[in-house]
């Protein structure tokens, strides 16, 4: 019931993901729900995560923050980069297997 206050950096991203449970995230009364994710303004100040007192499942989540890079961003499927021709290229050195490989082990 007592709320949790986790310091974040000035100018810092925060992302925070429910795993299960419900609580109450920010200086509203905002719920962030199992299976969902908040996303917190680039401001200064703590995260406050608050439970209710009659809770019947307790709330698992992970924080994560960090400093924004300021870059332009480009994707496709799993791939990120700055520029479309990055992108390009970095499909085309993976179809060509220069990103290397991971070997299969054990049995399925």
């Amino acid at each position: 019931g007592s709320p949790v206050r986790i310091p974040v950096a000035d100018g810092h991203t925060a992302l925070i993901y429910a795993f299960s449970g419900r609580a109450s995230v920010g200086d509203t009364d905002v719920a962030l729900e199992a299976q969902h994710l908040g996303v917190f303004k680039r401001s200064s100040g703590d995260v406050v995560i608050s439970v209710p007192k009659d809770a019947t499942q307790s709330f698992d989540c992970i924080l994560l923050t960090g400093e924004p890079i300021g870059e332009p961003m480009a994707r496709y499927g799993p791939f990120v980069m700055n520029t479309r021709a990055e992108l390009s290229q970095a499909v085309e050195d993976f179809n060509a297997g220069r990103m290397g490989s991971i070997a299969a082990t054990g049995t399925v």
